[in-house]
Order: structure tokens, then C-alpha cells, then sequence
């Protein structure tokens, strides 16, 4: 049986990874970034979690003093050639919206784009992309999922923590999880320097995966509890 205290450590570890995921994606590693990255742990993940963590893990810690200006320089090119094309005459680029990736024409602002603005008000969180960015952003959508994943710990009920795991699990099936791989996969193909950004799309894809997993198994089991409960009433 999962326990409060349980129930809040998970939800404190998604919103974590949620928002380190999202620091990724919206601009340019930074030293913070590296830290965070520097302390990522995974106990008893499947390989495909584990793995590109302990490689981006492996590869902040050999970053030293010395090396860091040209190595934060380094991911900032790979960052702008595999996010925005930079360099590319013929523009092949990763871009990190999922308008981009679900319309035919793959254009900005387009049916995604009002469909995740309409999430966000749902939920009644406020979402402000950075200038220059749009609300259907990976980065942005990941945030949004790491402020989903913080308030599950403070649900007072088991009924709304049941209708806050039921959206994430909706928003995962019909925003994230429907492009995000395929995103993951230029990303791999367009390769860069570092490889950071590499293993950044495959922790990524790996994460979303499990996270609906996850969400699914705690649904269940809280909802087999409420159903224990009610008979236990009743009788």
C-alpha cells in the first residue's frame, strides 16, 4: 500500500525531474543546470532511464574548472545547431514545439498549441513562456508538468488527488507522449559535438514512458482503495 508520505516523495521526484527536463529544452545549459544534472540518481530504474542519465551524469562531473567556459560553449552550439538550425542553410532542425511535430505542414500555432493554452487555464496554472517562445514549447509543457506533479502532494483528498492523476495521465497521452519521440529522434539524428543533447532526448522519451506508467499504477491503486473503503463502509 503506498502511503501519504510515499505519495508526496513521488510527487516531489516527478516535479523535480519535470523541471530539470524543462531547463534543458528552454535555452542553454548553465552551470545550475550541470549541478542538478551532477546529482541525478535513479535507484532501480529500467535501463532505459538509467543508462542516458549516468552518461549526462558522467559527463558533467568531467567538466572541471578549467574546461567549463569551452564546454558550456560547446553545448550552447550544439544547442542552437540541433533546437534552431543554426549554421544549417537548408534549416533541418529539431524544433522543440508540438505544433511543428502534429500539423501537416508542421507550422507553429497551430490545433496543439490551443489545445495545451486550454489545459493550462483548466488547471488554473499560469503559464508564461519566455519571450519568443509559445505555450505548445517542450520545455514549456514539461514545466507545466513539474507544477502538475508539485500539487499532487498537497491534494487533501483522495478524490482530487485521483482527478489531478487522471489529467497528467490525459496531458501525457495527448500532448507529450504523441510527439515527443519523434522529436527524440531527430534530435538523435541530427546529432551535435557533445552528445549531451543525445542522451538529454533519450532520458527524456525514456522518462515520459514510465512517468505514464506510473501515473496509471497510483490511479489504480488509489482507486482499488477507494472502492476498499466505500464497501468497508457500507457494510
Amino acid at each position: 500500500m503506498t502511503t501519504t508520505a510515499d505519495l508526496r516523495a513521488i510527487a516531489d521526484s516527478r516535479a523535480t525531474l519535470y523541471k530539470l527536463l524543462s531547463c534543458l529544452y528552454l535555452e542553454e545549459v548553465d552551470v545550475e543546470t550541470l549541478k542538478a544534472l551532477c546529482a541525478l540518481r535513479f535507484e532501480n530504474a529500467p535501463e532505459a532511464i538509467a543508462a542516458p542519465a549516468a552518461r549526462l551524469r558522467a559527463r558533467c562531473e568531467a567538466m572541471t574548472d578549467d574546461t567549463l567556459r569551452a564546454d558550456l560553449e560547446a553545448l550552447a552550439v550544439d544547442y542552437a545547431r540541433i533546437f534552431l538550425g543554426a549554421g544549417v542553410a537548408e534549416g533541418d532542425a529539431a524544433v522543440p514545439y508540438e505544433s511543428v511535430y502534429t500539423s501537416p505542414q508542421r507550422l507553429l500555432m497551430q490545433n496543439s498549441w490551443e489545445s495545451v493554452r486550454r489545459a493550462y487555464l483548466e488547471r488554473g496554472i499560469a503559464v508564461k513562456p519566455r519571450i519568443g517562445l509559445y505555450e505548445d514549447h517542450l520545455g514549456v509543457e514539461l514545466g507545466f508538468m513539474a507544477s502538475l506533479a508539485a500539487q499532487d502532494g498537497s491534494a487533501e483528498t483522495t478524490e482530487a488527488l485521483l482527478e489531478e492523476l487522471r489529467f497528467e495521465e490525459t496531458f501525457l497521452r495527448d500532448h507529450l507522449l504523441g510527439w515527443v519521440p519523434r522529436l527524440a529522434a531527430d534530435v538523435r539524428r541530427i546529432k551535435g559535438t557533445t552528445g549531451f543533447y543525445q542522451d538529454a532526448a533519450d532520458l527524456t522519451e525514456a522518462w515520459l514512458a514510465l512517468d505514464a506508467e506510473t501515473l496509471r499504477d497510483l490511479r489504480e491503486e488509489l482507486q482499488s482503495e477507494e472502492v476498499s473503503d466505500k464497501a468497508a463502509s457500507d457494510n
